[in-house]
């Protein structure tokens, strides 16, 4: 069997402007992910699915996704976990999130997996092989 394709990787740094808006400082160049924008959650099936945040993913003007971030580790650095559907294919992905003051590190798996609980461990095992602390591989594979 194969090994799993890494996520796309992508680097935020938070706007001096709008506290809770984020501008992509390193991402595909193929990507039309410009900017993030962070939020508390008002749906009431966010909060029943553990989500303490709300991550939205902007090309100009127009949303591209939007995800419930579910808390994984709580540290200097915090990992949360989403999922969000591709609107041009309808297919899910997993999304994992490491912030760390003003930045916003974000990974997009091509594929999503069916529970929380999953999607859980899957991050943690990714994060204890050191995925989420390659950057510099990420920006060589991914650009």
């Amino acid at each position: 069997m194969g090994s799993k394709p890494k996520p796309k990787y992508y680097s935020f740094m938070k706007s001096s402007m709008m506290p809770n808006r984020y501008h992509k400082s390193i991402g595909p160049h193929s990507s039309s992910l410009e900017y993030l924008i962070m939020s508390k959650p008002s749906k009431p099936y966010l909060h029943k699915a553990g989500a303490n945040l709300v991550l939205e993913g902007f090309n100009s003007d127009n949303r591209e996704f939007y995800t419930g971030l579910i808390p994984i580790a709580a540290s200097s650095t915090q990992f949360y976990m989403g999922n969000a559907k591709n609107k041009e294919t309808g297919r899910k992905h997993l999304i994992a999130v490491k912030m760390a003051g003003d930045k916003v590190e974000l990974y997009i798996y091509g594929h999503d997996l069916p529970t929380n609980a999953r999607r859980k461990r899957m991050v943690i095992h990714e994060h204890k092989k050191g995925v989420y602390s390659d950057i510099a591989a990420f920006n060589r594979s991914n650009m």
